[in-house]
């Protein structure tokens, strides 16, 4: 194979890692800290268990839990969902 072939493939190959990885830190699961959801119809708190990534969600209305709720499932599914 040709050096500059082989070096043209290699940089592609390298392009192309660099963009999964970036698509995959920019996509991660927020799991810790505090989140300001402008949306949200009220008051809601959703915590993750540390061993299973379980999530519970507590909210000051039905509306603002099932909120939590698609927004916790929106996280961890978000690629199974795309389709």
């Amino acid at each position: 194979m040709h050096p500059c072939l082989r070096i043209s493939c290699l940089v592609v190959l390298a392009a192309i890692f660099a963009s999964f990885v970036s698509v995959l830190y920019v996509y991660r699961t927020v799991d810790y800290g505090t989140l300001a959801m402008p949306n949200a119809p009220g008051t809601l708190t959703i915590t993750r268990e540390d061993d299973t990534g379980i999530a519970h969600i507590r909210g000051d209305s039905l509306l603002s839990t099932v909120y939590g709720q698609g927004f916790a499932h929106a996280q961890t599914r978000l690629w199974q969902m795309e389709r």
